[in-house]
């Protein structure tokens, strides 16, 4: 009984590697996605997301913001925590205005969520933060981004 057990655990010793190894292994990654319209131009895109930015601020993020309540804890570290909770908090709130956003481009400016395809993921890989933005307003309307890697 007992050579049969050390044999199970030997076993299973022996096995984990190969779990650690396979949990290791990131998912693959979700096509990145933009709001996209039929016949609007980049313009027309930032404009609209400009507007829904402007409702979102103005009807849920500025109102959460000022609710975070951070208690007052004295001394150093206590100032240190509070000020750290906050900024989760924020963070927290940020994402949801950010979801809020693309809730508004869908429902009252008639976009289309919709992912990129392989190609332009790729092209969308090599961008900068700034080119990205820029881009985003291009697919909108179903232009071409490829151009925007000459200029990177």
């Amino acid at each position: 009984m007992k050579a049969r057990l050390f044999a199970s655990v030997v076993a299973a010793v022996a096995l984990l590697p190969g779990v650690a190894h396979a949990q290791a292994q990131p998912p693959a990654a979700k096509a990145p996605t933009y709001y996209a319209k039929r016949g609007v131009t980049p313009d027309q895109y930032n404009a609209d997301e400009a507007a829904c930015i402007a409702v979102v601020k103005k009807t849920y993020y500025d109102v959460e913001v000022a609710k975070i309540n951070v208690p007052y804890q004295p001394g150093l570290a206590g100032a240190a925590v509070g000020g750290f909770a906050a900024g989760l908090e924020r963070g927290k709130i940020r994402r949801e205005a950010l979801t809020k956003t693309g809730e508004c481009l869908a429902k009252k400016k008639g976009y289309k969520l919709t992912s990129m395809t392989k190609s332009q993921t790729e092209i969308w890989n090599q961008l900068s933060y700034q080119q990205r933005s820029k881009a985003v307003s291009i697919l909108s309307g179903g232009g071409n981004i490829a151009h925007l890697l000459s200029s990177n």
